[in-house]
């Protein structure tokens, strides 16, 4: 064999080692975990106390009128094809409480109709509105609503007052450190994990790659 393919056919098999050598060098990614920490919020509760009046002794009361205020409307509407007479009353509730009123409809009419009584509760600081329907009116149909019973507030007075504590439960929030897993990926070298190319290995590799 001469000198000159000995020597390519030797620089083939080094050149060979050294491309399988960086192929298995090559870099690979595995999925690690690992403990990391990490701050939450956590509710606790405690007590405090604040201070409040309250009164001693027999109360004087006095009932006063509610605070609220009422509007009525009135309409003809056709409601499947059958005509109808419309009063509603709209009531609004100016306190910071609910309360119930206590109302009814009359009409004009000949019969002078009355409707059954209806108890509207409205929340407070809030308005709600109720409607009578009137079937085949006349064209001078008219209603009236009559308040019936309407909410009374007490208001009580004492001679004497005195401050106490009472007791209120706050929650609040506070930080805490946890241990959290995290999973990520980490480059590692891939013979730490692949069998390198052993010696006829290599050589089956080389004259596969020569004769390909």
């Amino acid at each position: 064999m001469p000198m000159k393919k000995i020597l390519t056919f030797l620089a083939l098999f080094v050149l060979l080692f050294v491309l399988i050598d960086s192929v298995a060098a090559e870099k690979c990614y595995v999925n690690a975990t690992k403990i990391v920490k990490v701050e939450i919020e956590v509710p606790y509760n405690v007590t405090k106390y604040e201070t409040v009046r309250i009164g001693e002794g027999s109360p004087h009361c006095e009932r006063t009128m509610w605070n609220y205020s009422t509007s009525k409307s009135v309409s003809f509407q056709n409601i499947n094809q059958t005509p109808y007479f419309v009063c509603s009353i709209t009531i609004s509730n100016r306190a910071n409480e609910s309360a119930e009123w206590t109302f009814y409809a009359k009409y004009n009419d000949a019969s002078k109709t009355i409707t059954d009584k209806v108890v509207l509760e409205v929340m407070g600081e809030e308005s709600k509105t109720h409607s009578f329907f009137y079937k085949n009116p006349l064209l001078n149909t008219n209603c009236e609503i009559i308040m019936e019973k309407t909410p009374i507030k007490e208001v009580c007075f004492y001679s004497f007052y005195k401050e106490v504590k009472k007791p209120v439960i706050v929650t609040l929030y506070k930080n805490i450190t946890v241990d959290q897993k995290v999973v990520e990926q980490i480059e590692v070298d891939c013979d730490s994990i692949l069998a390198k190319p052993n010696i006829f290995q290599r050589i089956w590799l080389f004259f596969k790659y020569l004769f390909s």
